[in-house]
């Protein structure tokens, strides 16, 4: 905290290395005291001067404490000195943060977050048996969500606020006139208590295939942990259906080198296969030596098996899973999830059994 309407925050390093983005955490009150205006510079030893790498004009306050907000740009120079030169807070003469995190070379990976222990709603409570709204986030391009109506909108409530950068819809298996056509990607606005359109399409074509994915991406700076897809028309009359909705976030890992890739997050990655029979396989990666505990969980909640409980050293792990319990009987066709648990935090993902 500083009681100064401007304000820079230098880092340096022993080596010149090149950073490619960076994250802004918020400190624990005072909204208005968070940044709003900065630029993000490295020191050019050569020139003798700063030069601005990314820069930030009217950035909306954060709408968490100790949210934190990542930042992204190209850049091919290599620095030793970085600094995040703040030119006004949101209000008031007084500014703070948190914490300030600068990223080396990354690769950015997209990852599903309708796979993690969220729930989804609908409005209707119409669709035929087999065919309701849970269906839509099962990982299944087989089973669909349908509803006798216009119009409707498919919620999904996510355990924790995220940025989400984009979305993919996938289509059922028959009728194309029963896709979507036109509808509107929307974010739930806490504070205002009012839903943000973040991505609207109108007129979009049918679906040339069956089970065919189509993603659609939008750049949002904002966090949120309940997304709306509001569809209001189909190609048809009467009837909606689709058979997947994905809602995508933004994890970063560090590269060390070509061959090397290191986690820079800690990170539990989506099985493979999935749906699968009779085993898959489960990835994940811990970015220190950590006791790890990964278990199977049934829709209940209840734990079926535990497939490692021990310390593990850094790095990218994966473990297999029979489909079996405890003892060794083999479970039923479900959906089932798989929970990473360590001092590190708790990561959950959802899979499928087809026998």
């Amino acid at each position: 905290l500083t009681f100064n309407d401007t304000t820079w925050v230098q880092y340096t390093i022993d080596e010149p290395s090149r950073v490619v983005g960076y994250a802004i955490v918020s400190a624990n009150d005072a909204p208005e005291r968070d940044p709003r205006d900065w630029e993000f510079q490295g020191w050019d030893e050569e020139e003798g001067r700063w030069t601005t790498l990314h820069s930030v004009t009217n950035e909306p306050q954060w709408p968490y404490r100790f949210q934190v907000k990542e930042f992204y740009f190209a850049n091919k120079s290599s620095y030793k000195s970085y600094r995040l030169k703040i030119n006004s807070p949101h209000s008031g003469s007084i500014i703070q943060m948190a914490e300030l995190q600068i990223f080396g070379d990354i690769t950015l990976q997209l990852v599903d977050i309708t796979d993690e222990m969220g729930v989804v709603l609908e409005p209707h409570h119409d669709s035929p048996v087999g065919e309701a709204i849970e269906n839509i986030i099962d990982n299944n391009v087989y089973t669909k969500y349908l509803t006798f109506n216009e119009s409707t909108w498919i919620e999904y409530r996510h355990t924790e606020p995220v940025r989400a950068t984009g979305y993919a819809i996938i289509s059922a298996n028959d009728v194309p006139e029963r896709d979507p056509r036109d509808w509107e990607f929307q974010g739930w606005d806490q504070k205002n208590s009012k839903w943000i359109t973040l991505h609207s399409v109108i007129d979009e074509p049918q679906w040339h295939q069956r089970f065919q994915k189509k993603k659609f991406s939008f750049n949002s700076g904002e966090m949120y942990d309940r997304f709306r897809l509001a569809i209001s028309s189909a190609h048809g009359v009467g009837i909606i259906q689709m058979a997947e909705l994905e809602i995508y976030k933004l994890i970063s890992t560090s590269v060390q080198d070509d061959q090397t890739r290191i986690p820079y997050d800690y990170i539990l990655d989506q099985n493979y296969p999935n749906p699968f029979n009779p085993s898959t396989r489960i990835p994940f990666s811990i970015p220190q030596n950590v006791h790890v505990r990964l278990t199977i969980h049934n829709m209940l909640g209840q734990t079926i098996k535990t497939l490692v409980d021990q310390i593990m050293p850094a790095g990218l792990h994966s473990l297999d899973w029979d489909g079996t319990n405890e003892s060794g009987a083999k479970v039923s066709n479900a959906v089932y999830f798989y929970r990473l648990h360590s001092d590190l935090g708790d990561r959950t993902k959802k899979m499928m059994l087809l026998r």
